[in-house]
């Protein structure tokens, strides 16, 4: 073990010591306390891997200019954020050294410790977003270079109602913001009624697992037009110039936990000026300047999927 120098300060009883090729330091861990000054404030990285939750020890990253990428917290502390302050068990930065993530909680779900275990330390996080002042869990915060918020990603089981461009939609999972402050993606909680180029399309993805709110099913340009949708209820039939008929529609796959038990893969639509993008198990493209589109309900309605099997 050893004491590595960064312009933070110094990490003591330093281990798995790597370096970039220009020779500055890549990552380590630290073996002590080792208060690290940047920007943001003071943070002593983590050094100890003795609770049930937290068995690992995750290394401390940095980008090749010598500046901070990754820092896990030793404990729980409190950062003064664009958003407002926050607390913090990780945080991760930009390569100019700008604030760009920050997770409330970084424990490591294991035998000994569940999704309940963890869901009871999460608690409300009040931060300024375009939305306004939320008070909301959450797994992270997203910022983007400038210091405007990007996204955030929701908690679990969390739902809020969001004014959108397509009208109040109910959301779980996360929410995306163009730089300018308008939303670019939510995820809908429930099938939605949302108006497309191409006729009303109920909006839904069963297979959103809300790992990261950067990205999500329904997604708007920032002027507010729709570009992007996902459903689960619906197929489009699409009628080509020569008087051709060609329909789409979502397909269904078996569960990965449940034999016998048939789960819905949801179809895409994506707009890009005046073309139509289909993506249902292959993608296709037509002209919605040249072609006539008719959306219809799916018979049987959907299945959401299982991510949970039982052994």
């Amino acid at each position: 073990m050893t004491t590595l120098h960064t312009v933070y300060g110094s990490i003591h009883g330093a281990t798995r010591v790597e370096y970039h090729s220009n020779g500055a330091l890549r990552s380590c861990t630290a073996g002590e306390a080792s208060p690290l000054a940047t920007p943001w404030g003071v943070f002593i990285p983590q050094y100890t891997a003795a609770e049930v939750r937290r068995r690992q020890l995750p290394i401390i990253e940095f980008y090749e200019n010598g500046l901070l990428k990754s820092l896990p917290l030793e404990t729980q502390a409190e950062i003064r954020t664009p958003a407002g302050t926050m607390p913090a068990e990780l945080i991760t930065f930009h390569e100019t050294g700008a604030l760009r993530r920050v997770f409330p909680l970084n424990g490591t779900l294991n035998g000994y410790w569940t999704q309940e275990n963890e869901d009871a330390l999460a608690a409300p996080v009040a931060i300024d977003t375009p939305l306004g002042r939320l008070d909301v869990r959450v797994v992270g915060v997203h910022f983007g270079k400038t210091g405007l918020m990007r996204s955030i990603t929701l908690w679990p089981g969390t739902k809020l109602d969001v004014d959108t461009p397509a009208g109040r939609i109910p959301v779980r999972n996360g929410i995306a913001f163009h730089s300018n402050g308008a939303i670019e993606s939510v995820e809908p909680d429930m099938p939605v009624e949302i108006t497309t180029p191409i006729g009303t399309v109920h909006a839904f993805n069963p297979d959103a697992v809300g790992i990261c709110g950067d990205i999500n099913s329904l997604c708007f340009d920032g002027e507010g037009n729709i570009v992007h949708v996902v459903t689960a209820m619906d197929c489009v039939q699409v009628i080509m110039p020569d008087g051709r008929r060609v329909q789409h529609a979502p397909s269904v796959r078996e569960s990965y936990c449940e034999e016998a038990v048939n789960e819905t893969v949801p179809m895409t639509f994506s707009f890009m000026k005046n073309q139509l993008k289909v993506c249902a198990g292959e993608v296709f493209e037509y002209s919605m300047g040249t072609c006539l589109f008719s959306i219809k309900r799916t018979l049987g309605g959907f299945t959401l999927p299982r991510f949970v099997c039982s052994l």
